[in-house]
């Protein structure tokens, strides 16, 4: 019998990334898992990043820092990342940085981000085209307060205005 976890997320970014991690923390919960909201308690640390502006990416690197730190606290730990920095550019450099991360999850995974980090599923493709959609038959927590929520409509843009990293 596969054991129970508890689980800390950090959501980075934008609303979207809000209710990609209102999934995450679902599928975490459906299996029986227990979210926490203080990292010392949990035995998983997620986060969801952004990768769109410098600033984010730079977000990105400091919560990784402290989950790194988090990890060598105590073994046994996992870290599992998701979201936009693994199609960014620059993802191997923070992929060759932080390599005590046990999980690097591209979004067409999201969904599936704890069989990856638990069961050996297999991940998609490095550089696959982003398919991937929730729809309402996934587990989802709402994250935010009660009087708020974020429906999440697409994914993205694939206008390839010159200025914008989005399609890229």
């Amino acid at each position: 019998m596969e054991k129970n976890h508890q689980f800390f997320i950090a959501a980075l970014g934008c609303p979207k990334n809000l209710v990609e991690s209102e999934l995450i923390s679902g599928a975490f919960l459906a299996a029986g898992d227990s979210i926490c909201f203080d990292p010392e308690d949990a035995d998983v640390y997620l986060i969801n990043t952004c990768a769109f502006l410098p600033e984010a990416r730079g977000e990105a690197a400091a919560e990784l820092t402290d989950a790194v730190e988090w990890k060598r606290a105590l073994p046994g730990r996992k870290i599992a990342v998701a979201g936009c920095l693994m199609n960014h550019p620059q993802f191997p450099e923070f992929k060759e940085h932080f390599k005590e991360v046990d999980l690097w999850c591209q979004i067409n995974d999201t969904a599936r981000l704890r069989d990856l980090l638990f069961n050996n599923a297999e991940p998609s493709a490095p550089g696959e085209k982003c398919t991937y959609l929730c729809n309402e038959n996934m587990p989802r927590i709402q994250l935010t307060l009660p009087h708020v929520a974020y429906l999440k409509i697409c994914d993205g843009c694939n206008n390839c205005c010159s200025y914008c990293i989005i399609p890229f």
